[in-house]
């Protein structure tokens, strides 16, 4: 029972993790927008040159937090499809099993 709720505590948070990370990719996609805008209409390289230094910064620290997750979710998430083959083929033995022995008394 214990397994099974931490399984189902680690698919929601890496879930949403995955969400936020997916947010934050778009939120830099608008400010990438932006910074275009600006550079069409203003030709303002200072301004211009402000905001894609900020979103370099924010794609960085957005690249880094990717990996982070990535690096502490990957062994939990391989653990979790392995222990879950190895119950999925304990029970096709088990049915397999069953189904030997009612063919057998018959």
């Amino acid at each position: 029972m214990f397994v099974t709720i931490t399984a189902l505590a680690v698919d929601c948070l890496f879930y949403g993790f995955c969400i936020y990370i997916v947010t934050m990719y778009r939120e830099l996609m608008n400010q990438l927008n932006e910074a275009n805008e600006l550079f069409l209409t203003t030709k303002n390289s200072k301004e211009l040159a402000k905001n894609l230094i900020k979103c370099v910064d924010y794609h960085n620290q957005l690249y880094d937090f990717k990996q982070a997750t990535e690096d502490i979710f990957s062994y939990c998430v391989s653990m979790q499809y392995a222990l879950s083959s190895i119950a999925i083929c304990c029970c096709v033995f088990q049915s397999l099993v069953v189904i030997y022995f009612i063919h057998l008394k018959l």
